[in-house]
């Protein structure tokens, strides 16, 4: 779904219950900038809020993408009641004497009943997630899962950045060897995406953990990242996106790309977080830039945006990390690139 669309779907399920920003920022336990964004398209929530959100407004979470509503599956047990009875009745009205007849109509009526158990098997198989409960330490660092001869691993901050935008719709599931914290390996069933292999998801029927290829992790640094982009606030949707990914008044050349990669991997590997608790609470989002990174990965290239640069109390300026959550100050040598309009 795209993020304009949904950001018509929250503002219209918000506005017709009657609620603020705030109020429902507070029921899904988030900021009323967090809905504001949303609702303006500057960002998108993560599942887990998605799902609140659904929750919230007693709509299925596809709906809330923007996915046509299905009917619900049919009465397994009723359907196979009603073909019994058609069976038996159609037995007895047929006579001895036409027993080819007979032949054929009970075989498809057997065949209807065949049929609509097997549906109902397979949508029991597919429908359910509770194929690996009791598998023991899910989703704790240090296990690790084996499937197609690569080795999956536990996300990182930067991974899980990545992985709130996933269709799971475009899931397969699959067999794979998982091994737990105390070395046991256990057959699990897997959630396998068939266009991102680079990772995998595990369901266990109250949760979801994802699983990253050993060598796809993502990592910011000066090998890693292709380009910059500083996107400029709500002004984002009236100004083009800066080619140099840095100052309006910068020049789009190559060297001063660079430069700007190098300054701010330097700078996000060392980053300090502030003693100014409430910086982010207050100031987040005045005059700011989110960091959209461009990734080399291979034969492909990723986007992902990791935080963004925010002014504060006397203009000093602060990062936010997407990652963590937390506020870091920025000094001088980092500043003289975002200092804004």
């Amino acid at each position: 779904m795209a993020t304009k669309d949904f950001a018509e779907k929250i503002y219209s399920l918000r506005t017709a219950r009657g609620l603020s920003q705030k109020e429902l920022g507070d029921m899904l336990g988030v900021s009323n900038k967090a809905v504001s964004k949303w609702e303006t398209g500057d960002s998108m929530p993560k599942t887990a809020t998605l799902v609140k959100i659904a929750d919230t407004f007693g709509i299925d979470i596809s709906e809330l993408m923007g996915a046509e509503t299905r009917d619900p599956l049919p009465d397994n047990t009723a359907q196979l009641d009603s073909l019994k009875a058609e069976n038996a009745l159609l037995r007895s009205q047929i006579t001895a004497s036409d027993k080819r007849k007979k032949r054929r109509t009970v075989a498809a009526v057997i065949i209807g009943i065949v049929a609509i158990a097997c549906a109902g098997v397979f949508a029991f198989l597919t429908g359910s997630t509770a194929d690996n409960k009791g598998v023991k330490d899910l989703g704790k660092d240090g296990t690790y899962i084996e499937f197609a001869g690569k080795t999956f691993e536990t996300p990182n901050p930067l991974d899980k950045l990545m992985l709130d935008g996933y269709n799971a719709a475009l899931y397969d599931k699959k067999e794979a060897q998982y091994t737990d914290l105390s070395g046991n390996k256990t057959d699990i069933l897997i959630d396998c995406d068939r266009y991102l292999s680079g990772q995998i998801r595990v369901s266990t029927g109250t949760k979801s953990y994802y699983y990253i290829e050993k060598d796809a992790h993502i990592a910011v640094n000066a090998k890693t990242v292709r380009g910059i982009t500083l996107h400029f606030g709500k002004s984002v949707a009236v100004h083009d996106d800066l080619p140099s990914g840095i100052k309006r008044d910068y020049e789009a050349e190559d060297v001063i790309q660079r430069e700007f990669i190098e300054a701010f991997c330097t700078y996000y590997a060392n980053k300090k977080e502030s003693d100014d608790k409430r910086a982010a609470e207050l100031y987040l989002g005045n005059r700011g830039f989110t960091v959209e990174i461009e990734l080399d990965r291979g034969d492909m290239s990723q986007n992902i945006t990791v935080g963004e640069f925010f002014v504060g109390h006397k203009d000093k300026i602060y990062f936010y990390d997407y990652t963590n959550a937390k506020t870091y100050t920025v000094g001088k040598e980092m500043a003289k690139y975002v200092k804004g309009n």
